[in-house]
């Protein structure tokens, strides 16, 4: 052979193992990779977790509506601190319960039934109805009564996320949607 063709690779030449270098550029590669699917996986979670209180609210208005035509009375929602009372509130968060409302007042009197309640929302999410409305009524036809036009709670996650930002609408004739609102609602 033919000195300027000198194998620098023998013929029996076999790896055996990583150089410092490969190691440091997988791990490298492994940690970015690790980086980017835990952000997307928190993500995922907490786009589960906003869909999840907004239809757990959607159910229970849902159950309101269907006691208040099965009960033919008035049957209330509003948020609640204590899980007896209504708070007087706008800001759902704190929970919320159901309760029998003859007299339709928003106010839990003596006799009337609490029928659901609901804890706080976890997570530092945060319920808020706007118009200034503190209860939710349905009447014994499954009507809210006493809500003005374009009624919603708006539920923003903790990181103030638009895209994870739901809107539960209640029109005057009892219908309930949940809509992605994409950071406004309306």
């Amino acid at each position: 052979m033919p000195a300027a063709f000198v194998d620098i690779y023998p013929l029996n030449f076999h790896s055996r193992g990583l150089s410092l270098i490969e190691l440091l550029v997988v791990i490298a590669i492994a940690a970015i990779l690790a980086f980017v699917a835990d952000a997307a996986f928190q993500s995922t979670i907490s786009g589960t977790r906003v869909r999840t209180e907004a239809n757990n609210l959607l159910g229970d208005l849902e159950y309101a509506r269907a006691e208040a035509v099965k009960r033919g009375l008035p049957v209330t929602a509003c948020p609640s601190t204590d899980s007896l009372s209504c708070s007087g509130g706008f800001e759902w968060n704190s929970g919320w319960i159901v309760f029998t409302d003859p007299n339709a007042n928003g106010v839990v009197d003596p006799g009337e039934v609490v029928l659901h309640l609901q804890a706080p929302v976890p997570g530092g999410n945060s319920f808020v109805l706007n118009n200034l409305v503190k209860s939710i009524t349905f009447n014994r036809n499954g009507y809210a009564i006493g809500l003005p036009a374009g009624t919603q709670l708006t539920l923003h996650d903790r990181t103030a996320n638009p895209a994870l930002t739901r809107c539960l609408t209640i029109s005057m004739v009892g219908l309930l949607a949940i809509q992605r609102a994409g950071g406004t609602c309306l």
